[in-house]
């Protein structure tokens, strides 16, 4: 959306756009088995962010407030009655701001600790990413190809998410696949 104005000293019309940064990456969480599991049974924390310079922020709650909102919520699905939202997914949501490249998080579960570090994270894409059963461990997944990008890597085909129950209501979205994970 543009703003039309007209310049002081020529008197022609120009065109002013509003900025657009960041966008959102949503994670979702499995149990053990693999099942798909409501993100508001896992304690999340974020714990550090690195920034398009390169440095590393790790006193989050001093330096970047607006980088930890980690919040659960639906995933936004094709179809909108009240039942399928009800249905739907829940995930948690990190903001990726103006080019973060790396996002690193530990999730709690049934006493165990699970630390995902997502790089390269696309700069302004809104995504999901598909998530291991959960255990214990560090696991790493490049999201995006580096720099910064909009593109996200190793998504779904129509044709894969149709394979889930759950992930075919996200046909809409870009899924990053689990098959992603590296330990």
């Amino acid at each position: 959306m543009g703003f039309s104005s007209i310049g002081p000293s020529t008197g022609s019309a120009s065109v002013v756009y509003s900025q657009r940064c960041g966008g959102t990456l949503d994670y979702l969480v499995r149990d053990e088995k693999g099942e798909l599991l409501s993100a508001d049974l896992v304690e999340a924390k974020v714990l550090e962010i690195m920034l398009p310079s390169g440095a590393h922020a790790t006193n989050l709650e001093f330096y970047l407030p607006s980088y930890l909102h980690t919040s659960v919520r639906y995933a936004r699905t094709t179809e909108y009655s009240k039942e399928d939202l009800e249905r739907a997914p829940k995930s948690l949501r990190f903001r990726t701001g103006c080019g973060v490249q790396l996002i690193k998080v530990a999730l709690e579960y049934r006493n165990k600790r699970m630390v995902l570090v997502f790089r390269n994270v696309p700069s302004e894409a809104n995504f999901y990413v598909d998530s291991l059963p959960f255990q214990a461990g560090k696991f790493e997944i490049k999201c995006g190809p580096g720099g910064v990008s909009y593109e996200v890597l190793g998504r779904l085909s129509p044709e894969e998410l149709d394979k889930d129950e759950t992930l075919k209501k996200l046909k809409a979205a870009q899924v990053v696949s689990a098959k992603r994970w590296k330990k």
